[in-house]
């Protein structure tokens, strides 16, 4: 099998008719690009295929729905499920892997307030462990809208609008 990369993390089912809630794994400009793509999961060990056929942003999360599948019968197996997508169906140069994040300076009101140390994803949502350089303490950020304002690549820098 090609290299390939982790793109979701399958929550649980959401509604009736097989969509379910996801967390993306990577940065990505547009999901529009993601829409009628083939997908990877592993299932005992063999990798079986999925198509989106639709794809939408909530507040943290992701609604998937699947070509294959009409009922949330159908996708309750799919819980905890990561996805993966052939590195060749992904653009290069607009990826950043949310792990390849940490040891990015973390900024707030113009001052670098810590480094980030690591990332985990919840249920809800991916969260950012940032190490505090005034305390020695750790933060945690959820990675949403509201809290990261903007993640810097170039200067490997992330920008909190707002910090607990």
């Amino acid at each position: 099998m090609n290299e390939l990369t982790k793109v979701f993390k399958i929550n649980k089912p959401h509604a009736i008719k097989g969509e379910v809630k996801a967390t993306m794994l990577i940065l990505l400009g547009s999901l529009e690009m993601l829409v009628n793509k083939v997908f990877f999961f592993k299932q005992q060990g063999v990798y079986q295929q999925l198509t989106i056929k639709n794809l939408k942003k909530t507040n943290s999360q992701y609604i998937i729905k699947f070509k294959e599948f009409n009922s949330i019968n159908e996708v309750v197996q799919l819980r905890g499920t990561v996805l993966y997508l052939p590195d060749k169906e992904l653009p290069t140069g607009l990826l950043t892997i949310i792990e390849d994040l940490v040891d990015y300076k973390v900024i707030h009101n113009d001052h670098e307030i810590g480094i980030l140390k690591n990332t985990f994803t919840t249920k809800a949502h991916t969260i950012f462990e940032v190490f505090l350089h005034h305390n020695n303490q750790i933060m945690l950020i959820p990675y949403v809208d509201e809290y990261v304002k903007k993640i810097d690549q170039k200067n490997k820098i992330i920008i909190l609008d707002k910090v607990i």
